[in-house]
């Protein structure tokens, strides 16, 4: 029984020892990879792009429309990392760390969502024979559209009590793009002189929307085991630049621009693994 009992207690400071002898801190040379949830960098909302097309055949050009010769506020879809869109099953991204010291790391961050549509023409049907009718076949435009969000960022760790947390604080730079090309096809439809439309109307559009960013970043990083950590990151200030640029075939360009000053916005959850 002793020596059961003498066993036992090798066997639990042992593994006392092992656990105590893990090392949480990074270190310089070490590399983080960690998946990013919450709220994404993106231009807010899926039909964001489509202002960013000129309307076939318009008498004026502008962004929507607020009034009479009034184009809507391009803040309104140049707002980057808005809170009322936050779900934290949302994933926002990826980001490498490489640490040059055992404070500071350098950091680099992606995101892309990219959507494709093939075109399909217009089929005209035949109804003139009641017991067999041919139905008419819808077109599809071919539509392309493609945002992504790239950035650099350095941030500074600072150590606790507690060997596991690891506040920090840094800065960020970011740039991102939207992009959306639309190619019409054979729609069927004539106009009051009973020709095609694509003749005299433009079949293709397109249109972007571009970003710049700079933030400063705070978080915190809690170590569940040596390599594997999760942690939340905010930027306490973030400025944002937008414009969105559109040019109509054989016109000059349009341009509106947008400057954005925010407090303790885009909050995201990570899952990380060190080595």
């Amino acid at each position: 029984m002793n020596k059961y009992k003498f066993s036992v207690i090798v066997l639990l400071f042992g593994f006392t020892t092992a656990i105590f002898a893990q090392e949480f801190a990074p270190k310089k040379g070490n590399f983080q990879a960690s998946l990013l949830l919450g709220n994404g960098l993106y231009f807010p909302g899926e039909n964001s792009l489509n202002t960013l097309l000129p309307a076939n055949n318009a008498t004026q050009v502008g962004i929507g429309q607020a009034g009479q010769n009034e184009s809507e506020n391009p803040a309104i879809y140049l707002n980057i990392g808005e809170l009322n869109n936050n779900s934290i099953t949302n994933m926002a991204g990826i980001e490498a760390k490489y640490f040059v010291t055992d404070k500071i790391d350098i950091n680099l961050g992606f995101s892309m969502n990219m959507s494709l549509t093939p075109k399909r023409d217009f089929i005209e049907g035949d109804l003139t024979v009641a017991d067999m009718p041919i139905p008419d076949y819808m077109y599809i435009n071919a539509e392309m559209s493609n945002k992504w969000f790239a950035s650099v960022g350095s941030n500074y760790y600072f150590t606790t009590k507690n060997n596991r947390i690891f506040p920090y604080l840094g800065i960020r730079a970011g740039y991102q793009m939207g992009w959306l090309g639309i190619n019409r096809p054979y729609t069927g439809i004539n106009d009051v002189n009973g020709d095609p439309i694509e003749i005299y109307t433009d079949s293709y559009r397109a249109g972007q929307m571009i970003g710049i960013s700079s933030s400063i970043i705070g978080g915190l990083e809690y170590n569940i085991s040596e390599g594997l950590n999760i942690g939340f990151e905010l930027a306490p200030f973030n400025y944002n630049f937008g414009s969105i640029q559109f040019q109509p075939t054989g016109m000059q360009p349009y341009v509106a621009d947008s400057h954005q000053f925010k407090l303790f916005m885009t909050p995201v959850f990570k899952l990380g693994v060190r080595f």
